[in-house]
Protein backbone atom coordinates (compact mmCIF):
# COMPACT_ATOMS: atom_id res chain seq x y z
CA UNK A 1 0.00 0.00 0.00
CA UNK A 2 1.47 3.35 -1.05
CA UNK A 3 1.93 6.09 1.52
CA UNK A 4 0.66 8.51 -1.10
CA UNK A 5 -2.73 6.76 -1.29
CA UNK A 6 -3.03 6.62 2.51
CA UNK A 7 -2.24 10.34 2.70
CA UNK A 8 -4.92 11.04 0.09
CA UNK A 9 -7.50 9.08 2.11
CA UNK A 10 -6.51 10.92 5.29
CA UNK A 11 -6.98 14.32 3.63
CA UNK A 12 -10.30 13.26 2.09
CA UNK A 13 -11.69 12.43 5.54
CA UNK A 14 -10.30 15.69 6.92
CA UNK A 15 -11.95 17.66 4.10
CA UNK A 16 -15.33 16.20 5.21
CA UNK A 17 -14.74 17.28 8.82
CA UNK A 18 -13.74 13.83 10.09
CA UNK A 19 -10.53 12.47 11.51
CA UNK A 20 -9.74 8.85 10.61
CA UNK A 21 -7.54 6.66 12.77
CA UNK A 22 -4.47 5.14 11.17
CA UNK A 23 -5.92 1.61 10.97
CA UNK A 24 -9.12 2.99 9.42
CA UNK A 25 -7.10 4.88 6.79
CA UNK A 26 -5.09 1.74 5.98
CA UNK A 27 -8.28 -0.28 5.60
CA UNK A 28 -9.80 2.20 3.13
CA UNK A 29 -6.55 2.45 1.17
CA UNK A 30 -6.35 -1.35 1.00
CA UNK A 31 -9.85 -1.49 -0.52
CA UNK A 32 -9.05 1.28 -3.02
CA UNK A 33 -6.03 -0.60 -4.36
CA UNK A 34 -8.39 -3.29 -5.67
CA UNK A 35 -10.83 -0.84 -7.27
CA UNK A 36 -10.68 0.10 -10.99
CA UNK A 37 -11.95 3.62 -10.14
CA UNK A 38 -10.32 4.42 -6.78
CA UNK A 39 -11.39 8.07 -6.62
CA UNK A 40 -15.06 7.21 -7.16
CA UNK A 41 -14.83 4.33 -4.67
CA UNK A 42 -13.21 6.60 -2.08
CA UNK A 43 -16.02 9.14 -2.39
CA UNK A 44 -18.62 6.39 -1.95
CA UNK A 45 -16.90 4.99 1.14
CA UNK A 46 -16.48 8.38 2.80
CA UNK A 47 -20.08 9.36 1.98
CA UNK A 48 -21.31 6.14 3.58
CA UNK A 49 -19.08 6.61 6.64
CA UNK A 50 -20.42 10.13 7.11
CA UNK A 51 -24.02 8.90 6.92
CA UNK A 52 -23.25 6.12 9.39
CA UNK A 53 -21.78 8.64 11.83
CA UNK A 54 -24.84 10.89 11.45
CA UNK A 55 -27.25 7.98 12.01
CA UNK A 56 -25.48 7.08 15.24
CA UNK A 57 -25.29 10.77 16.21
CA UNK A 58 -21.70 10.15 17.24
CA UNK A 59 -20.35 12.67 19.72
CA UNK A 60 -16.89 12.39 18.15
CA UNK A 61 -15.82 12.95 14.54
CA UNK A 62 -13.10 10.29 14.81
CA UNK A 63 -13.64 7.38 12.41
CA UNK A 64 -12.51 3.99 13.73
CA UNK A 65 -11.75 0.71 11.98
CA UNK A 66 -15.05 -0.93 12.98
CA UNK A 67 -17.06 1.80 11.24
CA UNK A 68 -15.02 1.47 8.04
CA UNK A 69 -15.35 -2.33 8.03
CA UNK A 70 -19.12 -2.12 8.51
CA UNK A 71 -19.51 0.42 5.70
CA UNK A 72 -17.31 -1.52 3.27
CA UNK A 73 -19.24 -4.72 4.01
CA UNK A 74 -22.53 -2.95 3.24
CA UNK A 75 -21.21 -1.41 0.04
CA UNK A 76 -19.77 -4.66 -1.28
CA UNK A 77 -22.88 -6.79 -0.80
CA UNK A 78 -23.72 -8.50 -4.09
CA UNK A 79 -27.07 -9.69 -5.42
CA UNK A 80 -26.65 -13.12 -3.84
CA UNK A 81 -26.06 -11.55 -0.41
CA UNK A 82 -29.12 -9.33 -0.82
CA UNK A 83 -31.31 -12.24 -1.96
CA UNK A 84 -30.33 -14.31 1.10
CA UNK A 85 -31.34 -11.42 3.35
CA UNK A 86 -34.45 -10.50 1.34
CA UNK A 87 -36.97 -11.57 4.01
CA UNK A 88 -36.62 -10.32 7.58
CA UNK A 89 -38.94 -10.04 10.55
CA UNK A 90 -38.65 -7.09 12.92
CA UNK A 91 -39.97 -7.49 16.45
CA UNK A 92 -41.17 -4.61 18.61
CA UNK A 93 -37.69 -4.25 20.10
CA UNK A 94 -36.14 -3.98 16.61
CA UNK A 95 -38.21 -0.97 15.52
CA UNK A 96 -36.08 2.21 15.76
CA UNK A 97 -37.52 5.25 17.51
CA UNK A 98 -37.30 8.65 15.81
CA UNK A 99 -38.23 11.99 17.37
CA UNK A 100 -38.81 15.34 15.70
CA UNK A 101 -36.92 18.49 16.68
CA UNK A 102 -39.29 21.36 15.85
CA UNK A 103 -36.59 24.02 16.29
CA UNK A 104 -34.19 22.39 13.82
CA UNK A 105 -36.95 20.76 11.76
CA UNK A 106 -35.04 17.50 11.73
CA UNK A 107 -35.53 13.94 12.94
CA UNK A 108 -33.12 12.18 15.24
CA UNK A 109 -32.89 8.63 16.50
CA UNK A 110 -33.14 7.81 20.19
CA UNK A 111 -32.97 4.64 22.25
CA UNK A 112 -36.36 3.32 23.35
CA UNK A 113 -36.77 2.27 26.99
CA UNK A 114 -35.61 -1.31 27.48
CA UNK A 115 -38.31 -2.36 29.95
CA UNK A 116 -42.08 -2.45 29.68
CA UNK A 117 -42.85 -0.41 32.78
CA UNK A 118 -41.68 3.20 32.66
CA UNK A 119 -41.95 6.30 34.87
CA UNK A 120 -44.94 8.63 34.59
CA UNK A 121 -43.08 11.16 32.42
CA UNK A 122 -42.89 8.50 29.69
CA UNK A 123 -46.68 8.63 29.42
CA UNK A 124 -46.57 12.41 28.89
CA UNK A 125 -43.79 12.01 26.32
CA UNK A 126 -45.80 9.37 24.43
CA UNK A 127 -48.73 11.72 23.78
CA UNK A 128 -46.42 14.62 22.97
CA UNK A 129 -44.49 12.53 20.43
CA UNK A 130 -47.69 11.31 18.77
CA UNK A 131 -48.90 14.88 18.40
CA UNK A 132 -45.58 16.23 17.12
CA UNK A 133 -45.32 13.56 14.42
CA UNK A 134 -48.72 14.58 13.06
CA UNK A 135 -48.16 18.32 13.50
CA UNK A 136 -44.88 18.42 11.58
CA UNK A 137 -46.37 16.74 8.50
CA UNK A 138 -49.47 18.96 8.60
CA UNK A 139 -47.37 22.14 8.73
CA UNK A 140 -45.38 20.84 5.76
CA UNK A 141 -48.55 20.15 3.76
CA UNK A 142 -49.25 22.62 0.94
CA UNK A 143 -52.72 23.41 2.33
CA UNK A 144 -51.29 24.60 5.66
CA UNK A 145 -47.88 26.04 4.77
CA UNK A 146 -47.64 29.79 4.07
CA UNK A 147 -46.50 30.81 0.57
CA UNK A 148 -42.84 31.51 0.07
CA UNK A 149 -41.73 34.89 -1.21
CA UNK A 150 -42.35 35.20 -4.95
CA UNK A 151 -44.67 32.19 -5.08
CA UNK A 152 -47.93 32.34 -7.05
CA UNK A 153 -49.68 30.59 -4.16
CA UNK A 154 -51.81 33.02 -2.18
CA UNK A 155 -54.34 31.07 -0.11
CA UNK A 156 -53.71 28.58 2.68
CA UNK A 157 -55.33 27.50 5.94
CA UNK A 158 -53.57 29.08 8.89
CA UNK A 159 -53.60 26.96 12.03
CA UNK A 160 -54.24 28.78 15.29
CA UNK A 161 -52.68 27.44 18.52
CA UNK A 162 -55.38 26.78 21.11
CA UNK A 163 -53.82 29.18 23.61
CA UNK A 164 -54.24 31.98 21.01
CA UNK A 165 -58.00 31.44 20.58
CA UNK A 166 -58.95 33.51 23.61
CA UNK A 167 -60.17 36.94 22.52
CA UNK A 168 -60.40 36.04 18.83
CA UNK A 169 -63.49 36.19 16.63
CA UNK A 170 -64.45 34.55 13.38
CA UNK A 171 -63.65 31.16 11.90
CA UNK A 172 -60.40 29.53 12.98
CA UNK A 173 -58.61 26.29 12.08
CA UNK A 174 -57.06 24.27 14.90
CA UNK A 175 -55.15 21.02 15.26
CA UNK A 176 -55.51 18.99 18.41
CA UNK A 177 -56.29 15.71 20.13
CA UNK A 178 -59.82 14.77 21.13
CA UNK A 179 -59.91 14.14 24.88
CA UNK A 180 -62.67 13.47 27.41
CA UNK A 181 -61.64 14.84 30.83
CA UNK A 182 -65.13 14.13 32.20
CA UNK A 183 -67.87 11.73 31.14
CA UNK A 184 -69.69 13.22 28.12
CA UNK A 185 -67.56 16.40 28.05
CA UNK A 186 -65.11 16.60 25.15
CA UNK A 187 -62.18 18.96 24.66
CA UNK A 188 -59.54 19.52 22.02
CA UNK A 189 -55.98 19.65 23.28
CA UNK A 190 -52.60 20.60 21.82
CA UNK A 191 -49.19 21.03 23.46
CA UNK A 192 -50.11 24.38 24.99
CA UNK A 193 -53.75 24.32 26.02
CA UNK A 194 -57.09 22.51 26.27
CA UNK A 195 -60.39 23.99 25.06
CA UNK A 196 -63.94 22.58 25.45
CA UNK A 197 -65.61 21.78 22.12
CA UNK A 198 -69.20 21.54 20.93
CA UNK A 199 -69.74 18.89 18.23
CA UNK A 200 -73.54 19.17 18.05
CA UNK A 201 -73.50 21.00 14.68
CA UNK A 202 -70.27 19.52 13.33
CA UNK A 203 -69.96 17.95 9.91
CA UNK A 204 -67.21 15.36 9.56
CA UNK A 205 -65.13 13.87 6.82
CA UNK A 206 -64.57 10.13 6.47
CA UNK A 207 -63.02 8.29 9.39
CA UNK A 208 -63.69 6.95 12.87
CA UNK A 209 -63.23 9.81 15.33
CA UNK A 210 -62.30 8.23 18.64
CA UNK A 211 -61.05 9.72 21.86
CA UNK A 212 -57.30 10.41 21.60
CA UNK A 213 -57.38 10.75 17.82
CA UNK A 214 -55.81 13.91 16.37
CA UNK A 215 -58.15 16.10 14.32
CA UNK A 216 -58.30 19.28 12.29
CA UNK A 217 -61.30 21.39 13.24
CA UNK A 218 -62.86 24.47 11.70
CA UNK A 219 -65.04 26.55 13.98
CA UNK A 220 -65.44 29.57 16.21
CA UNK A 221 -64.77 30.24 19.88
CA UNK A 222 -67.85 31.48 21.69
CA UNK A 223 -68.16 31.86 25.46
CA UNK A 224 -65.07 29.74 26.08
CA UNK A 225 -66.21 26.82 23.92
CA UNK A 226 -64.96 26.03 20.42
CA UNK A 227 -68.06 25.34 18.30
CA UNK A 228 -66.96 22.98 15.53
CA UNK A 229 -68.49 23.42 12.07
CA UNK A 230 -66.26 20.90 10.26
CA UNK A 231 -63.93 18.23 11.60
CA UNK A 232 -61.57 15.95 9.72
CA UNK A 233 -58.34 14.05 10.03
CA UNK A 234 -54.91 15.49 9.17
CA UNK A 235 -54.01 14.89 5.52
CA UNK A 236 -51.74 11.86 5.10
CA UNK A 237 -48.21 12.09 3.76
CA UNK A 238 -46.83 9.79 1.12
CA UNK A 239 -43.99 7.50 2.16
CA UNK A 240 -41.47 9.10 -0.21
CA UNK A 241 -42.16 12.57 1.25
CA UNK A 242 -41.78 11.29 4.81
CA UNK A 243 -38.45 9.65 3.97
CA UNK A 244 -37.27 12.90 2.40
CA UNK A 245 -38.23 14.81 5.55
CA UNK A 246 -36.42 12.24 7.70
CA UNK A 247 -33.32 12.44 5.54
CA UNK A 248 -33.03 8.68 5.08
CA UNK A 249 -33.77 6.00 2.49
CA UNK A 250 -34.61 3.38 5.11
CA UNK A 251 -35.61 4.10 8.73
CA UNK A 252 -34.94 0.45 9.63
CA UNK A 253 -31.27 1.02 8.80
CA UNK A 254 -30.82 -1.87 6.37
CA UNK A 255 -30.32 0.29 3.28
CA UNK A 256 -27.89 3.15 3.51
CA UNK A 257 -27.60 4.72 0.06
CA UNK A 258 -29.97 5.58 -2.82
CA UNK A 259 -27.83 3.36 -5.07
CA UNK A 260 -28.33 0.37 -2.77
CA UNK A 261 -32.06 1.11 -2.59
CA UNK A 262 -32.37 1.12 -6.39
CA UNK A 263 -30.45 -2.15 -6.64
CA UNK A 264 -32.69 -3.81 -4.05
CA UNK A 265 -35.86 -2.48 -5.69
CA UNK A 266 -34.75 -3.94 -9.03
CA UNK A 267 -34.28 -7.37 -7.42
CA UNK A 268 -37.67 -7.00 -5.74
CA UNK A 269 -39.41 -6.40 -9.08
CA UNK A 270 -37.71 -9.46 -10.56
CA UNK A 271 -38.96 -11.73 -7.75
CA UNK A 272 -42.23 -12.41 -9.57
CA UNK A 273 -42.49 -15.95 -8.23
CA UNK A 274 -42.36 -14.87 -4.59
CA UNK A 275 -45.55 -15.53 -2.67
CA UNK A 276 -46.77 -15.03 0.89
CA UNK A 277 -49.74 -16.86 2.43
CA UNK A 278 -51.50 -15.09 5.30
CA UNK A 279 -54.25 -16.51 7.48
CA UNK A 280 -55.76 -15.16 10.70
CA UNK A 281 -57.89 -16.41 13.60
CA UNK A 282 -56.71 -19.99 13.22
CA UNK A 283 -58.51 -21.66 16.13
CA UNK A 284 -56.40 -24.77 16.55
CA UNK A 285 -58.70 -26.14 19.26
CA UNK A 286 -61.44 -26.54 16.64
CA UNK A 287 -61.08 -29.89 14.75
CA UNK A 288 -62.84 -28.48 11.67
CA UNK A 289 -60.34 -25.60 11.50
CA UNK A 290 -57.44 -28.03 11.89
CA UNK A 291 -58.70 -30.07 8.95
CA UNK A 292 -58.81 -26.94 6.80
CA UNK A 293 -55.27 -26.00 7.80
CA UNK A 294 -54.20 -29.46 6.63
CA UNK A 295 -56.00 -28.95 3.32
CA UNK A 296 -54.31 -25.57 2.88
CA UNK A 297 -50.83 -26.99 3.53
CA UNK A 298 -51.48 -29.85 1.16
CA UNK A 299 -52.53 -27.39 -1.54
CA UNK A 300 -49.27 -25.44 -1.26
CA UNK A 301 -46.94 -28.43 -0.84
CA UNK A 302 -46.04 -28.39 -4.55
CA UNK A 303 -45.96 -24.58 -4.91
CA UNK A 304 -43.92 -23.60 -1.89
CA UNK A 305 -44.61 -20.06 -0.62
CA UNK A 306 -41.71 -17.94 0.56
CA UNK A 307 -43.58 -17.05 3.76
CA UNK A 308 -46.60 -18.52 5.55
CA UNK A 309 -48.00 -16.23 8.24
CA UNK A 310 -50.26 -17.60 10.97
CA UNK A 311 -51.97 -14.81 12.94
CA UNK A 312 -53.95 -15.31 16.15
CA UNK A 313 -56.10 -15.89 17.93
CA UNK A 314 -55.05 -19.53 18.03
CA UNK A 315 -57.80 -20.46 20.50
CA UNK A 316 -61.56 -19.94 20.40
CA UNK A 317 -61.80 -18.51 23.94
CA UNK A 318 -59.43 -16.16 25.80
CA UNK A 319 -56.46 -17.98 27.32
CA UNK A 320 -56.65 -18.48 31.07
CA UNK A 321 -60.39 -19.01 31.35
CA UNK A 322 -60.04 -22.81 31.61
CA UNK A 323 -58.08 -24.98 34.02
CA UNK A 324 -56.43 -26.96 31.19
CA UNK A 325 -55.70 -24.01 28.88
CA UNK A 326 -51.92 -24.24 29.29
CA UNK A 327 -51.77 -27.94 28.45
CA UNK A 328 -54.27 -27.74 25.58
CA UNK A 329 -52.58 -24.71 24.02
CA UNK A 330 -49.20 -26.49 23.97
CA UNK A 331 -50.77 -29.68 22.60
CA UNK A 332 -52.49 -27.78 19.77
CA UNK A 333 -49.24 -26.11 18.66
CA UNK A 334 -47.47 -29.48 18.87
CA UNK A 335 -50.15 -31.00 16.63
CA UNK A 336 -49.61 -28.15 14.19
CA UNK A 337 -45.85 -28.78 14.26
CA UNK A 338 -46.43 -32.46 13.46
CA UNK A 339 -48.79 -31.47 10.63
CA UNK A 340 -46.27 -29.06 9.05
CA UNK A 341 -43.48 -31.62 9.41
CA UNK A 342 -45.62 -33.97 7.31
CA UNK A 343 -45.00 -31.67 4.34
CA UNK A 344 -41.18 -31.52 4.09
CA UNK A 345 -41.26 -29.09 1.16
CA UNK A 346 -42.98 -26.52 3.39
CA UNK A 347 -41.22 -27.38 6.65
CA UNK A 348 -37.83 -26.92 4.95
CA UNK A 349 -38.61 -24.40 2.22
CA UNK A 350 -41.01 -21.82 3.68
CA UNK A 351 -40.49 -19.28 6.42
CA UNK A 352 -43.25 -19.60 9.03
CA UNK A 353 -44.20 -16.54 11.05
CA UNK A 354 -46.56 -16.68 14.04
CA UNK A 355 -48.20 -13.47 15.30
CA UNK A 356 -50.29 -13.74 18.49
CA UNK A 357 -53.74 -12.28 19.03
CA UNK A 358 -54.95 -10.58 22.17
CA UNK A 359 -56.67 -13.80 23.37
CA UNK A 360 -53.43 -15.79 23.17
CA UNK A 361 -51.19 -16.15 26.25
CA UNK A 362 -49.22 -13.02 27.07
CA UNK A 363 -51.74 -10.34 28.04
CA UNK A 364 -53.79 -7.74 26.19
CA UNK A 365 -51.55 -4.65 26.44
CA UNK A 366 -49.97 -3.50 23.16
CA UNK A 367 -47.50 -4.18 21.74
CA UNK A 368 -47.91 -7.89 22.47
CA UNK A 369 -44.89 -10.10 23.08
CA UNK A 370 -44.44 -13.26 20.96
CA UNK A 371 -46.05 -16.52 21.99
CA UNK A 372 -44.10 -17.72 25.07
CA UNK A 373 -41.34 -20.20 24.25
CA UNK A 374 -42.78 -22.82 26.60
CA UNK A 375 -45.53 -23.44 24.01
CA UNK A 376 -43.39 -23.42 20.86
CA UNK A 377 -40.74 -26.09 21.47
CA UNK A 378 -42.20 -28.56 18.97
CA UNK A 379 -42.51 -25.99 16.20
CA UNK A 380 -38.94 -24.82 16.72
CA UNK A 381 -37.71 -28.42 16.62
CA UNK A 382 -39.64 -29.58 13.53
CA UNK A 383 -39.84 -26.49 11.31
CA UNK A 384 -36.51 -25.34 9.92
CA UNK A 385 -37.30 -21.65 9.49
CA UNK A 386 -39.87 -20.44 12.02
CA UNK A 387 -40.14 -17.11 13.80
CA UNK A 388 -42.46 -16.11 16.63
CA UNK A 389 -43.14 -12.42 16.24
CA UNK A 390 -44.59 -9.69 18.40
CA UNK A 391 -47.95 -8.05 17.70
CA UNK A 392 -47.51 -5.82 15.79
CA UNK A 393 -44.39 -6.76 13.86
CA UNK A 394 -42.83 -5.79 10.55
CA UNK A 395 -41.90 -8.01 7.66
CA UNK A 396 -39.30 -6.71 5.19
CA UNK A 397 -39.17 -8.07 1.65
CA UNK A 398 -36.17 -6.47 -0.09
CA UNK A 399 -37.19 -2.78 0.21
CA UNK A 400 -40.87 -3.39 0.95
CA UNK A 401 -42.18 -2.78 4.48
CA UNK A 402 -45.14 -4.93 5.51
CA UNK A 403 -46.81 -4.30 8.87
CA UNK A 404 -48.61 -7.24 10.52
CA UNK A 405 -51.15 -6.39 13.22
CA UNK A 406 -53.88 -8.50 14.81
CA UNK A 407 -56.69 -6.62 16.56
CA UNK A 408 -60.46 -6.31 16.32
CA UNK A 409 -60.15 -2.72 15.14
CA UNK A 410 -63.40 -2.45 13.17
CA UNK A 411 -65.76 -3.29 16.01
CA UNK A 412 -63.75 -1.58 18.75
CA UNK A 413 -63.21 1.73 16.94
CA UNK A 414 -66.78 1.87 15.64
CA UNK A 415 -68.08 1.21 19.16
CA UNK A 416 -65.99 4.00 20.67
CA UNK A 417 -66.41 6.62 17.92
CA UNK A 418 -67.27 10.07 19.28
CA UNK A 419 -69.51 10.82 16.27
CA UNK A 420 -71.11 8.40 13.77
CA UNK A 421 -68.93 7.73 10.70
CA UNK A 422 -70.05 9.75 7.67
CA UNK A 423 -68.69 10.93 4.34
CA UNK A 424 -69.72 13.46 1.72
CA UNK A 425 -71.43 10.94 -0.57
CA UNK A 426 -72.45 8.29 1.93
CA UNK A 427 -70.67 5.58 -0.07
CA UNK A 428 -67.84 4.58 2.27
CA UNK A 429 -67.89 1.16 3.90
CA UNK A 430 -66.99 0.91 7.57
CA UNK A 431 -63.68 -0.76 6.67
CA UNK A 432 -62.74 2.17 4.43
CA UNK A 433 -63.43 4.53 7.33
CA UNK A 434 -61.09 2.39 9.43
CA UNK A 435 -58.30 2.35 6.85
CA UNK A 436 -58.42 6.12 6.41
CA UNK A 437 -58.33 6.57 10.17
CA UNK A 438 -55.25 4.40 10.68
CA UNK A 439 -53.36 5.92 7.73
CA UNK A 440 -54.30 9.54 8.52
CA UNK A 441 -53.43 9.12 12.20
CA UNK A 442 -50.17 7.35 11.38
CA UNK A 443 -50.88 4.95 14.24
CA UNK A 444 -52.21 1.40 14.41
CA UNK A 445 -54.41 1.94 17.45
CA UNK A 446 -55.46 5.61 17.93
CA UNK A 447 -57.76 4.95 20.89
CA UNK A 448 -57.94 5.96 24.54
CA UNK A 449 -55.81 3.88 26.94
CA UNK A 450 -58.98 2.92 28.81
CA UNK A 451 -60.15 1.19 25.62
CA UNK A 452 -56.81 -0.28 24.56
CA UNK A 453 -53.85 0.04 26.96
CA UNK A 454 -50.39 0.55 25.48
CA UNK A 455 -46.94 0.22 26.98
CA UNK A 456 -45.83 3.87 27.13
CA UNK A 457 -42.23 3.20 26.19
CA UNK A 458 -43.15 0.97 23.24
CA UNK A 459 -45.76 3.19 21.57
CA UNK A 460 -43.34 3.97 18.72
CA UNK A 461 -43.73 0.36 17.52
CA UNK A 462 -47.41 1.15 16.77
CA UNK A 463 -46.67 4.27 14.76
CA UNK A 464 -46.88 4.27 10.98
CA UNK A 465 -44.34 6.91 10.04
CA UNK A 466 -43.27 6.71 7.36
CA UNK A 467 -46.24 4.77 6.04
CA UNK A 468 -45.48 1.17 5.05
CA UNK A 469 -46.16 -0.06 1.54
CA UNK A 470 -48.47 -2.72 3.00
CA UNK A 471 -50.43 -2.99 6.25
CA UNK A 472 -52.13 -6.29 7.10
CA UNK A 473 -54.78 -5.50 9.72
CA UNK A 474 -56.01 -8.95 10.64
CA UNK A 475 -59.46 -8.72 12.22
CA UNK A 476 -62.39 -10.94 13.17
CA UNK A 477 -64.41 -8.79 10.75
CA UNK A 478 -64.97 -10.01 7.20
CA UNK A 479 -62.09 -9.64 4.74
CA UNK A 480 -61.45 -6.35 2.95
CA UNK A 481 -58.87 -4.73 0.70
CA UNK A 482 -58.20 -1.01 0.16
CA UNK A 483 -55.50 1.12 -1.41
CA UNK A 484 -55.15 4.54 0.18
CA UNK A 485 -52.35 7.10 -0.14
CA UNK A 486 -50.11 4.53 -1.89
CA UNK A 487 -50.52 2.09 1.01
CA UNK A 488 -52.18 -1.29 0.49
CA UNK A 489 -54.28 -2.35 3.47
CA UNK A 490 -56.12 -5.65 3.78
CA UNK A 491 -57.63 -8.09 6.25
CA UNK A 492 -57.40 -11.81 5.35
CA UNK A 493 -60.60 -12.51 7.31
CA UNK A 494 -61.26 -15.04 10.09
CA UNK A 495 -60.02 -18.46 8.97
CA UNK A 496 -62.09 -20.26 11.59
CA UNK A 497 -65.35 -18.99 10.04
CA UNK A 498 -64.99 -19.59 6.31
CA UNK A 499 -61.40 -20.82 5.82
CA UNK A 500 -60.49 -17.53 4.10
CA UNK A 501 -56.87 -16.52 3.55
CA UNK A 502 -54.82 -14.24 1.32
CA UNK A 503 -52.06 -14.98 -1.16
CA UNK A 504 -49.90 -11.88 -1.41
CA UNK A 505 -47.46 -11.41 -4.29
CA UNK A 506 -44.95 -8.75 -3.19
CA UNK A 507 -43.37 -8.13 -6.61
CA UNK A 508 -46.68 -6.84 -8.00
CA UNK A 509 -48.20 -5.95 -4.59
CA UNK A 510 -51.33 -7.95 -5.44
CA UNK A 511 -53.49 -9.57 -2.77
CA UNK A 512 -55.54 -12.58 -3.88
CA UNK A 513 -58.37 -13.60 -1.57
CA UNK A 514 -59.03 -17.33 -1.39
CA UNK A 515 -60.82 -19.99 0.65
CA UNK A 516 -60.16 -23.61 1.43
CA UNK A 517 -62.86 -25.83 -0.04
CA UNK A 518 -63.19 -29.19 1.67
Amino acid sequence: MSARLAKKVHHAFKFRGMSARADAVRAVASVLQREPEPDEAMDSIIDAVQRAMERREASSSVVDLATVEQVVAELTRDEEDIAQESIRVFQTADVPKFLYNAARKTFYKVDAPAGLHCPAETNIAMWRERYQLVEQRVLRNAMFSPPVLGSSKREYFQLTPLESLLGTTGTKYVLGMLVQPEEGRYCIEDQSSRVPIDLSAASTTSGLFTECSIVLAQGELREGTFHVAMMGFPPPEKRVDSLLAMGTVDPMGLLTTPHELRKVQALEEEAEASMFVILSDVHLDNPRVFDKVQALLEGFADVVPDVIVFMGNFISAPFGHGADDRRLYAENLTRLADLIAGYPSLANGSKFVFVPGLDDPGGSVLPRAPIPAVFTKALRAQVRNVEFASNPCRLRFYSQDIVLFRHDLVSKMRRHAVVPPTDAHGTFEITEHLVRTVVDQGHLCPMAPTVQPVYWGKDHALRLYPLPQVAILADSFESYHWNYNETTVFNPGPFHEDASFVVYRPASMEAEFSRVDT
